[in-house]
């Protein structure tokens, strides 16, 4: 399940390829905002909707187009990691990712069956979209985890790329200025 550290340290991997890592660290952000929704104690509500969230980035877009072009990378970075959330998030639970053009939250199952007999091996994926209605109603008790074993691994993954690759950075500033 993606927790708050998973979604934060995909989002850094991510926008590190694009932006310095000083950046990343705070444009990393943009994947935790869509669970925003959990101080309200509605969990996978509106903030999960990609057809509501793209207004105001494409707002933002338009504006600062305009007025400062070169925050166009920022922009589309923050909406690309935002709606990386919401895709993640549609692999585990039921999420409302097109209303409200359809009025149902939905969950995708991914399943690969490997059968190996005398002739080989046969593959069976098996996609299940699973449609149940929208439940935007808060609830008395909202919980879940904020850091998973999932989160570890991909956390430690995560600082593990970015640290080689800075040491490898630093060993080619040095090797240059010899």
């Amino acid at each position: 399940m993606p927790d708050i550290v998973t979604h934060y340290a995909f989002s850094l991997l991510l926008s590190s390829r694009f932006v310095r890592l000083r950046y990343a660290l705070v444009l990393a952000f943009m994947g935790v905002l869509p669970d925003i929704d959990v101080v309200f104690r509605v969990h996978r509500s509106l903030t999960h909707s990609l057809v509501l969230t793209a207004v105001p980035f494409l707002l933002v877009l338009v504006t600062l187009r305009h007025a400062k072009p070169g925050c166009n990378t920022f922009v589309l970075l923050g909406m690309a990691l935002y709606d990386i959330h919401i895709l993640m998030d549609l692999f585990i639970a039921p999420t409302p990712i097109l209303w409200p053009l359809i009025n149902a939250s939905m969950t995708l199952n991914v399943e690969i069956y490997a059968i190996l007999n005398s002739q080989g091996l046969e593959l069976a994926p098996k996609l299940t979209l699973i449609n149940t209605p929208c439940d935007f109603t808060q609830k008395p008790l909202l919980g879940g985890a904020l850091l998973s074993t999932t989160g570890v691994i991909t956390a430690v993954t995560t600082t593990s790329i970015l640290s080689i690759e800075w040491l490898l950075s630093r060993k080619r500033l040095s090797n240059e200025e010899l």
